[in-house]
């Protein structure tokens, strides 16, 4: 599945801690606190149980957090703009299978 995350968080550290997480987990930034990859039912699951607890830990009111599973049809018909660079398109189109680690 591809899986998409945003998040507006205020705290400088804790928005840090988020982003080198998400790179961690295989996620690929789009831009500054827009992430996609594909990835498994139960790599989705550990993403959301750790951002949870991150969150838990050091939430303000205004700090938001969202998940949404990109069907992989919808990811096809998708319009990518900037410099994204090809490779990137195509692993997120299901073209190529790259796991960066």
């Amino acid at each position: 599945m591809t899986l998409s995350i945003s998040y507006d968080i205020s705290s400088n550290r804790l928005r840090k801690k988020v982003s080198d997480y998400l790179i961690y987990a295989g996620l690929i930034r789009m831009q500054r606190s827009v992430f996609l990859g594909n990835i498994s039912r139960y790599e989705m699951k550990n993403i959301r149980s750790r951002l949870a607890e991150l969150l838990s830990k050091n939430v303000s009111r205004d700090d938001k957090i969202i998940l949404n599973e990109i069907h992989k049809n919808s990811i096809k018909n998708d319009n990518f703009m900037g410099d994204y660079g090809m490779d990137i398109i195509k692993e997120l189109r299901g073209e190529i299978k790259v796991k960066i680690y």
